[in-house]
């Protein structure tokens, strides 16, 4: 995201996402916490929610679906 914005005049800012893990640690039952931020699949979402809402960028906007995206060995989007 920091190099991607780097050549931008308005910075593009994604929401952080935060997901929690179990902690297997005896005595704290409390589950982990992990932010991710700046992740190159935010940045790829964003970009679209920017396309399809017509943003004054989307005509600079191109998306290229036309190849797979799922990793070889990937059995859909979450594994």
């Amino acid at each position: 995201m920091d190099l991607f914005n780097s050549v931008r005049r308005q910075p593009i800012t994604i929401d952080t996402y935060t997901f929690y893990l179990p902690n297997l640690s005896f005595p704290s039952k409390h589950p982990a916490r992990i932010i991710l931020d700046k992740t190159p699949q935010m940045l790829f979402k964003k970009l679209k929610d920017l396309k399809k809402s017509n943003d004054k960028e989307s005509s600079c906007i191109v998306i290229d679906q036309s190849k797979k995206t799922i990793a070889p060995l990937s059995h859909g989007e979450c594994e």
